[in-house]
């Protein structure tokens, strides 16, 4: 699992969720990853957004997994469960170039809650700071 900016700042892509056995993994592995990718957003204020995507239907194995559950809708239900921002489905599932129905989910991160949240699940380390930039 890793996150990947776009070429737009303050949005980035989870991408590989269906490699992590859990939401809360994804969410653990991805925390760090999105302060990075997005730290000219957060140090102007915006909050960024991260898109993320599961395969609702499996017609054809690909890089993914084979996972059959719906992973998507469990890492936003976790998000909402643990207020760590907004998350909604992008849009009614779709059939990729595989064949495979996809779903898409966008959330506008609580930075503020995800910190508190990331400090409650006993992490060695603090997420990494945010620069702070005046414009």
């Amino acid at each position: 699992m890793e996150v990947r900016k776009t070429g737009c700042c303050g949005v980035m892509e989870l991408v590989n969720i269906s490699h992590c056995s859990t939401a809360r993994d994804v969410v653990l592995q991805a925390a760090p990853g999105m302060v990075l990718a997005c730290h000219e957003a957060f140090a102007r204020g915006r909050r960024p957004y991260a898109y993320f995507t599961s395969v609702t239907k499996r017609l054809v194995n690909d890089h993914a997994s084979r996972r059959l559950d719906d992973y998507g809708a469990d890492l936003a239900s976790y998000i909402r469960a643990h207020d760590l921002g907004t998350v909604d489905r992008a849009a009614a599932p779709q059939l990729n170039w595989t064949g495979n129905t996809l779903s898409m989910w966008v959330w506008t991160v609580d930075w503020d809650n995800l910190a508190l949240w990331w400090n409650q699940q006993g992490q060695p380390t603090a997420l990494p700071a945010i620069p702070v930039k005046r414009y």
